[in-house]
């Protein structure tokens, strides 16, 4: 079963490699928010707590409450996928999947 864990991030609307860099210097991960109705949407998030989510991880798939800040309320999402240094293992990118806070799902189960 998944565990859900609260994040805290900041917009970012900084782009391109130099920025990229700057951030990283600061102690900030680059991430990035995809699916639900929204646009894609460019995100920071302090290594430091990421570090920590994924210490307390006990698996791959971990259900993240984004507290996005300037938003009201928080997006339900996923980790997709994270990018690690190879040489020191650093997290260097972080992709969340949004989940749609509503989504009904319809089954048709043929009786016998």
């Amino acid at each position: 079963m998944a565990k859900q864990v609260k994040l805290t991030a900041q917009r970012r609307e900084a782009t391109g490699r130099s920025a990229i860099r700057k951030l990283k210097a600061r102690g900030i991960v680059p991430a990035i928010v995809y699916g639900g109705k929204d646009k894609p949407q460019s995100l920071q998030v302090s290594r430091r707590d990421i570090s920590l989510m994924l210490s307390h991880a006990s698996g791959e798939n971990i259900l993240v409450e984004l507290e996005i800040a300037g938003e009201k309320g928080s997006r339900m999402t996923m980790i997709q996928e994270i990018q690690h240094s190879p040489v020191g293992g650093d997290v260097l990118h972080v992709d969340f999947h949004a989940k749609w806070s509503v989504c009904p799902a319809i089954c048709r189960i043929k009786s016998r």
